[in-house]
């Protein structure tokens, strides 16, 4: 039984688009642990606003709900450079063919091109941002294996160049076919989900906390940053619920549930570090205290 486990648990961890999926997020841990840090100068700030230049207040806050609006466009553009990394696809049109899907079908980036001005809303979630890398890389690997789309076949011409070009028309396809897959299954997607969400939505507080706490945990069982993961994919305005003064939701779980970052991690570095003899897992916990210590997550 112990072995049939593991061999289960290898199979999906090596799995590519599960393993593309944690390298995603993993190359994304400089950029999360730089909003972890403005975020806790934000709330320092909100909590001693006398000693602090009400200027200065607002270019923080600013910087602060800007950086972190960009989470879902930068989630998107690592997804797809890890799948098309190991799919062994040209990284950047797989990339530009997720944005150009994620702009064409998501109102999240409005383009003043008289102004030439950019604004990116804020986003606290967004499916698309993780669905559509693979519906990209799936689609354009299937296309990529007819011959007959290919432009050039000549090799007098380099390998590189020749292979960019014979893109063109895989490239241009599936961003049809990524745009009329996506309004001729809206309204099914809609059917089958909306009660889903709905009933989420209507759930019980404590109903919503456990299904959340679960579904982090099970992201980070197959190696994939649970919380930024469910945040992309499900609204988690909940969390703002106040239940006591000045304390919410996202409180309750940060200081009682994910104590020390998710799975309650302190639990497991003083475990280890206290029990363990193993060197290599006292190491690792001995670098996770730091960030377990300072770990600050986003309620809203």
């Amino acid at each position: 039984m112990r072995n049939s486990y593991i061999t289960l648990s290898q199979k999906l961890t090596s799995n590519i688009y599960i393993l593309s999926t944690r390298e995603a997020f993993i190359a994304l841990i400089p950029y999360l642990i730089f909003t972890s840090a403005i975020t806790l100068v934000s709330a320092l700030i909100k909590t001693f606003p006398p000693a602090t230049n009400n200027n200065i207040s607002n270019i923080i806050f600013n910087i602060d709900e800007n950086i972190y609006s960009l989470f879902p466009l930068l989630t998107l553009i690592s997804i797809s450079y890890f799948l098309a990394k190991n799919f062994h696809i040209s990284r950047i049109p797989c990339i530009a063919l997720s944005l150009m899907s994620f702009v064409a079908l998501e109102n999240s980036i409005l383009i003043d091109s008289i102004n030439k001005s950019h604004h990116i809303n804020q986003l606290s979630f967004n499916p698309g941002a993780i669905i559509l890398p693979f519906a990209t890389i799936i689609i354009i690997r299937w296309l990529l294996k007819f011959n007959s789309l290919h432009i050039i076949r000549s090799t007098s011409i380099s390998a590189h160049l020749r292979h960019h070009i014979n893109l063109i028309l895989p490239f241009t396809l599936t961003l049809v076919c990524i745009i009329l897959l996506s309004y001729a299954l809206s309204p099914i997607t809609t059917f089958i989900f909306h009660p889903i969400i709905e009933s989420l939505n209507n759930a019980s507080l404590y109903t919503q906390t456990e299904i959340r706490v679960f579904t982090t945990h099970l992201f980070w069982f197959f190696g994939i940053h649970g919380e930024n993961t469910y945040n992309l994919l499900v609204d988690s305005l909940f969390l703002a619920y106040e239940i006591g003064p000045n304390i919410h939701i996202g409180d309750l779980i940060n200081f009682f549930v994910l104590t020390g970052g998710s799975g309650s991690g302190w639990s497991l570095i003083i475990a280890i570090l206290l029990f363990s003899k193993d060197n290599h897992s006292r190491q690792i916990s001995k670098l996770s205290l730091p960030f377990a210590f300072l770990v600050l997550r986003r309620s809203v």
